[in-house]
């Protein structure tokens, strides 16, 4: 009935029922995986929908700043391991946004 208890009990069934754990690809936490209902599927990457949220964004500006320093559009998705065409996609709703700042200040 206590936090060290329950801790305990956690790791005893961790231990019996060979549970797996992976770390978030954003910010490096243990989750579990596994196939009970308190576990993730086995191709999870992230911890929650948050890290997930910030990852995608992540990458997104960075794409954006590599991509304004002239860097060639198939080395950044090669860089952030993600696809050339969803690279093309921000370039162009940068550049389309970009436009639409333009001209409604004019």
């Amino acid at each position: 009935r206590t936090l060290l208890a329950a801790m305990w009990l956690q790791l005893a069934l961790t231990i019996t029922e060979d549970k797996e754990f992976q770390a978030c690809k954003f910010c490096r936490a243990l989750f579990e995986i596994s196939t009970a209902e308190t576990g993730f599927r086995s191709h999870r990457e992230f911890c929650s929908d948050s890290c997930k949220t910030k990852d995608y964004r992540k990458r997104k500006r960075t794409a954006l700043r590599l991509l304004r320093e002239g860097r060639p559009l198939a080395t950044v998705a090669l860089e952030l391991a993600t696809k050339p065409a969803t690279i093309r996609r921000w370039r162009q709703n940068a550049r389309s946004s970009t436009n639409k700042s333009k001209k409604g200040s004019s």
